[in-house]
């Protein structure tokens, strides 16, 4: 399977789960918007385009909380 970076350097697979015209019907089959198919999990249409919210995985602003008394362990 072919993976690519985004612009914060994490790698994500090349797949209907990662792609930003997939979309779930109520049965819980993947659609494909760009392609109006019922597709597979791994399944790849030359329309392929990264979903916003891996583009924007990596991006800091989040921080690591000890568990249990929720101290801020790093930022």
């Amino acid at each position: 399977m072919e993976t690519v970076m985004n612009a914060y350097r994490v790698r994500v697979k090349k797949c209907c789960a990662s792609c930003g015209l997939k979309e779930v019907d109520n049965d819980g089959n993947r659609i494909c918007t760009g392609m109006q198919l019922k597709v597979t999990q791994k399944f790849v249409c030359p329309k392929w385009r990264m979903s916003y919210a891996l583009q924007q995985a990596g991006r800091s602003g989040g921080v690591v909380k000890l568990l249990g008394n929720k101290e801020i362990f790093l930022r």
